[in-house]
């Protein structure tokens, strides 16, 4: 089994990555939460200068609108690269990535399967069509925990983070969305890559 470090922007993204590194073939273990992508962005750098054969690392991070593609996002933000580190970027978030699998969403969440889109990369805000749909739970926790309280100013409801960290971690299937997700089928593709490339401990 390879060991695989991993950086991420939050708590949500935990679960979703660690799934993704398992479904190659990896172990993640040591782990770096920065808690948003203007703490995740300065520290890609030093991630890369400490990686190597037995120390690779892979960093997610969201697409949002902060470049025209995925590329140019990393061109920009860590354009000399190590063959054992990989930063992927989510198009154009991870909460796409979710919303791919659709049979374990809509079940989870109580949800019908036809109010998800079928092409979750192409969604401009993906966190919000989650939440959205969300509202529509035939189950009052869900609607309750998903949605925003009205004038709380925030997008998310107060129950978001701990319920998509459940789900991630024990319903979603990895293969399953990566049939509808270019975005992370790439990336499944190249963290294999990664792990076939490093020794096993």
């Amino acid at each position: 089994m390879v060991t695989i470090h991993y950086a991420v922007e939050g708590a949500t993204d935990v679960p979703v990555i660690e799934r993704v590194i398992r479904a190659c073939g990896g172990d993640p273990r040591q782990r770096l939460v920065a808690r948003g992508k203007p703490k995740l962005d300065p520290k890609l750098v030093g991630i890369q200068r400490s990686c190597g054969p037995h120390s690779p690392w892979v960093a997610l991070r969201d697409l949002d609108h902060d470049a025209e593609c995925g590329g140019a996002l990393v061109e920009s933000l860590l354009p000399e690269r190590s063959s054992f580190m990989e930063f992927r970027v989510a198009v154009r978030q991870v909460e796409a990535w979710l919303l791919a699998d659709r049979a374990a969403f809509a079940s989870y969440f109580a949800v019908s399967a036809a109010r998800l889109p079928r092409a979750p990369d192409e969604c401009s805000d993906a966190k919000r069509v989650l939440v959205d749909v969300c509202s529509t739970s035939s189950k009052s926790a869900v609607r309750l925990d998903m949605t925003p309280r009205r004038g709380s100013g925030r997008k998310v409801g107060p129950g978001y983070e701990g319920m998509i960290i459940a789900f991630a971690d024990a319903e979603w299937d990895t293969r399953r969305a990566a049939s509808a997700s270019q975005s992370l089928a790439r990336a499944m593709n190249r963290i294999g890559e990664l792990v076939a490339r490093c020794p096993t401990h």
